[in-house]
């Protein structure tokens, strides 16, 4: 109809008639049946396209969750990553500075100059070590020459008790010896005496 209808429109349009309305008689009636198919067409499309819409909003809020998911995995796995490196950085700082206390601690305790604090690493701490171990060697040191001058002024208070005792028994030796003159002159005198008194008798 719409054919016999669209070729008989130039010759209608040609005899000066209204082709509009003649093809309108044509087809009245005989668009229904397309029209419904179209109209059910639109439907069907509509259903489709909801369709397709409900799935791309399922498929949008589920790519949601899962983006939201995946986030807060980053976010706990970046923490505890960051724990891990902070107790690993506070761990390098403390135990130095600890091993360090305690080596002064016992250097303290049992006045052992021997002990050095280890030299770990090439920070301030270790830098603060070394300069410790610096610190103890020159104090080991110095106390090394106090002990040795100590030593010597012992040698030498010993040696000079001993001149002393030696010279206190040479003066109780002359002193004894002069004592022993004394008595002699003494008696040299008494016998000079002596003999003067019988001298003087005699004559």
């Amino acid at each position: 109809a719409y054919l016999e209808a669209l070729t008989s429109y130039r010759s209608i349009a040609e005899q000066g008639g209204d082709a509009a309305a003649e093809i309108d008689k044509a087809v009245k009636g005989k668009d229904r049946e397309p029209s419904k198919a179209i109209t059910d067409l639109v439907m069907q499309l509509e259903k489709l396209s909801q369709t397709a819409a409900e799935d791309e909003q399922r498929n949008a809020d589920a790519l949601k969750a899962s983006a939201r998911t995946n986030l807060l995995i980053s976010v706990i796995v970046t923490v505890v990553i960051c724990a891990f490196i902070a107790m690993v950085v506070v761990n390098s700082i403390t135990s130095p500075v600890q091993a360090l206390e305690h080596t002064m601690s016992e250097i303290g305790r049992t006045n052992n100059l021997t002990l050095r604090a280890e030299v770990s690493s090439s920070d301030e701490v270790g830098r603060m070590a070394a300069s410790f171990n610096g610190m103890v060697d020159k104090l080991q040191a110095l106390v090394g020459h106090v002990a040795h001058a100590t030593r010597e002024v012992n040698q030498a208070s010993l040696d000079l008790s001993t001149s002393a005792s030696s010279l206190a028994g040479a003066v109780d030796q002359q002193s004894s010896t002069v004592s022993s003159s004394a008595a002699s002159i003494e008696e040299l005198t008494v016998s000079i005496s002596t003999v003067a008194d019988t001298a003087a008798s005699v004559s």
